[in-house]
């Protein structure tokens, strides 16, 4: 389970500051817990992007087994987008990649 780690409210201000706009908590490392050192400001991209795997037959975002064969989503302006179900596990991956860098600019 995830944890709460700063001894007070001071010292995860003094840690963080004030939220700038538009940005949400997030955890550079989503293995870890709510501690120092670990947390930061991010926009609600980065923080989506820097979400767990997760429990899925993959082990890629997105990319889930299915009785008709490789499924693949992704968020699309917090709307989950169907791009195609693939025989083959790497096709389904390669389409995922190339998905995350028309919508989300990265990887």
């Amino acid at each position: 389970s995830i944890k709460f780690l700063f001894t007070s409210f001071e010292q995860f201000f003094a840690e963080l500051g004030k939220r700038p706009k538009g940005m949400v908590l997030d955890r550079k490392n989503n293995d870890s817990n709510y501690e120092p050192g670990n947390i930061r400001w991010v926009t609600r991209r980065v923080s989506q992007l820097n979400t767990r795997v997760g429990e899925n037959s993959s082990g890629v975002k997105g990319v889930f087994f299915t009785p008709w064969g490789w499924g693949v989503w992704i968020l699309k302006k917090g709307k989950k987008k169907h791009l195609g179900t693939f025989k083959d596990k790497s096709k389904a991956i390669q389409v995922r990649r190339e998905a995350e860098r028309k919508y989300y600019g990265t990887i």
